[in-house]
């Protein structure tokens, strides 16, 4: 998580917060104050005055606006917003109302900025989970996994890419449909599966790829 905010700072993408820049931990701050949660040595979220979630002073809604399309970004953001909100009730927050309410409009909007891309890439999902073999779109992905480490080409990387995106869209909405019952746990393991074979560069890509496989 760290990484991409760091990365909207380089690019100037977003603005910091209009704070202070004093540097806050969580132990020199009531948790009704800036209601402080660290994720990390590096990674520290809190809920400003203003009613806005900033993660190291950036702000998480500018962010979420301006990344609309980046799946990996959004589920990445949903994680960390469910993460603090149980650190925050962990410690007597639950019933902080500003800061719950907060939350779920954060977490919708990820939402539908998911099924948004659902509907407008993929035009739609066909999956199912068969005698063991998760099929997508008439795709065995453990098989497609399989082929990549038996053939590891670039066209092969570049679909198992696609793959992976499919299968974050169908995480994205296991909690909402019971279309989903009982896969979850199944297209979790492929996805972290294809994110660990993604990292082998093949012998044939592009020099540019090579440069740039820490943002598969």
């Amino acid at each position: 998580m760290v990484d991409l905010i760091n990365r909207f700072r380089k690019s100037d993408a977003v603005g910091r917060s209009g704070g202070s820049g004093r540097t806050t931990s969580a132990s020199d701050l009531p948790l009704d104050h800036r209601v402080t949660f660290r994720a990390g040595p590096n990674e520290q979220w809190t809920y400003e005055e203003n009613g806005r979630i900033h993660v190291n002073d950036v702000d998480i809604e500018d962010m979420i606006d301006k990344e609309r399309s980046d799946i990996q970004f959004l589920c990445g953001v949903s994680r960390g917003l469910q993460l603090y909100q149980l650190d925050i009730w962990s410690r007597g927050g639950k019933g902080m109302s500003e800061f719950n309410a907060k939350v779920g409009a954060l977490q919708e909007k990820i939402h539908s900025r998911l099924m948004n891309i659902y509907e407008r890439v993929t035009g739609g999902i066909n999956f199912e989970l068969q005698s063991g073999e998760f099929w997508v779109n008439n795709i065995n992905v453990r098989k497609a996994i399989q082929l990549f480490y038996q053939r590891p080409t670039e066209k092969v990387r570049i679909f198992l890419m696609g793959l992976r995106d499919k299968l974050a869209l169908i995480l994205s909405g296991s909690r909402s449909s019971k279309r989903y019952d009982g896969v979850e746990r199944e297209v979790s393991a492929l996805y972290s599966d294809i994110c660990f074979a993604l990292e082998y560069i093949p012998a044939d890509a592009p020099p540019r790829l090579v440069a740039r496989d820490w943002r598969v």
